[in-house]
Order: structure tokens, then sequence, then C-alpha cells
């Protein structure tokens, strides 16, 4: 049970820097994106928006070249590179391995808190189950399990990633980021 929870933590790790690393790129990107106050429709500032996060690739803020597969790495990546490019030897902001491994160190605190400790706003299900002599069923509790409830909590981890990018945005430019009105 414990080198399957170490492997899990290490999977929900590179998960959580995966996420931050892109969590990078909303943060850098989403207040840049134009939208066109004339445009009604209803995809047209949702593709406009996916647009300019996709476009451009990952590239120095610098220099602008494209940057390598295996150079984008969360944190790894940085670290590899001792904070410098590759191609024009400028330093790149020491954010980019913070929000990476903030983000995969959360992934892990509600890993942890969920499937080991057994705390949170879900933790303890009580299932029915038939009693084995007076033919009755009796309520057990049963603990959360990752194999039954990743569901919840990647649900759970998609909404802390966007409190997260929304509170790197606000920290950055004090301003919070909402959904335009209808």
């Amino acid at each position: 049970m414990i080198l399957a929870h170490a492997i899990l933590i290490l999977f929900v790790f590179a998960l959580g820097a995966s996420v931050g690393s892109f969590l990078n790129v909303v943060v850098w990107r989403l207040p840049q994106i134009e939208q066109d106050p004339n445009d009604r429709s209803l995809f047209g500032p949702m593709l406009r928006t996916i647009e300019g996060l996709n476009n451009p690739p990952s590239h120095c803020p610098k220099c602008g070249k494209k940057l390598k597969w295996y150079d984008n790495l969360p944190v790894i990546g940085w670290i590899k590179l001792g904070g410098k490019c590759r191609f024009c030897g400028q330093a790149i902001s020491i954010q980019y391995p913070i929000v990476e491994a903030i983000a995969g160190l959360l992934f892990v605190g509600y890993y942890v808190a969920f499937f080991i400790f057994q705390v949170g706003p879900c933790a303890a299900k009580v299932e029915l189950v038939p009693h084995p002599t007076l033919g009755i069923f009796h309520m057990i509790p049963r603990g959360l399990e990752f194999r039954h409830d990743w569901v919840m909590y990647l649900l759970y981890m998609l909404l802390v990633a966007g409190l997260l990018a929304s509170s790197l945005i606000d920290a950055e430019l004090f301003v919070m980021v909402l959904p335009p009105a209808s």
C-alpha cells in the first residue's frame, strides 16, 4: 500500500507540475488576448481565447526562439538550463518553476489529505452492506480510494488550478479575470 501511494504521489506531482506549466501560459497570455466587443457569437470569444493560449508555441520571452520540448519539462527544464535561455543566455523568470512546484505540491497535498489521511469535504462515504447473519443492511463507512474517487479528485484539482491561475493574474496585474457578462 505504501509503494502504491508513493508511485501515485510521484505521478500526481508530475501531473500537478504539468498543470502548473500550463498555468504559467494562462497567467502570461490570458490578460493579453484581445476580444472583439462586437462579436456576439457564442463560440467566437472562446475560440479566440483558445487560439491565444495555443499560439505561438512556447518560446523565450526575450529572443522569441521556440523552446525545445525537453526545455519545457516542468521544474526540471528550468533547473537544467540554469534559469537561462538556451539560445540567447538571458535569464528566465523564477516564477515559472515556482508556479510549477506550487501546483505539483498542491496536487500532492490534496492527494495525501483525501486518500491517506481521509480528510476533506468528501472524506468518508457510508455504504449499506448486508449483515452476514441478521439479513438486514447496516452502514459501514468507506474511506476514499483513488481507484474509485479519482474523478472527484480531478474535479477538485481543476478548481484549485483555476483559483491558482486567477490568483496569480490578480497578484501580477491587480485585476480579477472574470467571464464577460451576458
